[in-house]
């Protein structure tokens, strides 16, 4: 009887630790899914405003990919915020998954350079494009519509202050300012 209650006990105890284990990495996992996620769609934008920089660019219209499949997960997510912030444009993001019984949220940022003197010196501005959604509190100015030929496009301004969206359908468009 003293043998099978030692032996029920490390299997708990082993039960618990293997446990705690795999919920330890799970959280690594959503934090690196979260960092990755935020580099990703960091990258997307920084390579958008080098390509507007280039003389003889007029224009510029790229589609934002947010990455929706995540391998190693039961389910994962990812909400992705784009704004400015004293003129330095940010990425935030949301991530979760669950794996077994466990489940974890992380969350990370991706900074790049200032987009406000950058559209400056460059006479450009950056609009978000396509569907987005709320991202924090933005002042209704971020918020216009810009029409292009025949037809009104709902733009987030992301070369002013305190302008943010929540990444859906997304695109960025560089234009000239004018």
């Amino acid at each position: 009887m003293i043998l099978f209650v030692a032996f029920a006990a490390t299997v708990a105890v082993l039960a618990y630790i293997v446990d705690m284990r795999a919920q330890w990495v799970l959280e690594r996992d959503v934090e690196s899914l979260a960092q990755s996620a935020a580099d990703f769609a960091a990258s997307q934008i920084r390579d958008s405003l080098a390509a507007a920089s280039i003389p003889g660019v007029v224009e510029l219209n790229r589609s934002l990919l947010v990455p929706r499949d995540f391998y190693g997960f039961d389910t994962a997510g990812v909400s992705i915020c784009v704004g400015n912030r004293g003129g330095f444009l940010y990425v935030n993001v949301t991530a979760s998954g669950t794996r077994g019984r466990g489940s974890a949220t992380a969350k990370a940022t991706a900074w790049l350079y200032n987009v406000t003197k950058w559209a400056i010196d460059h006479g450009r501005v950056v609009y978000l494009v396509g569907q987005y959604g709320p991202c924090g509190s933005p002042p209704s100015t971020c918020f216009a519509t810009v029409i292009v030929g025949a037809r009104k496009v709902a733009v987030v301004n992301l070369t002013r202050p305190g302008c943010s969206a929540m990444l859906v359908k997304s695109g960025v468009w560089i234009i000239p300012r004018g």
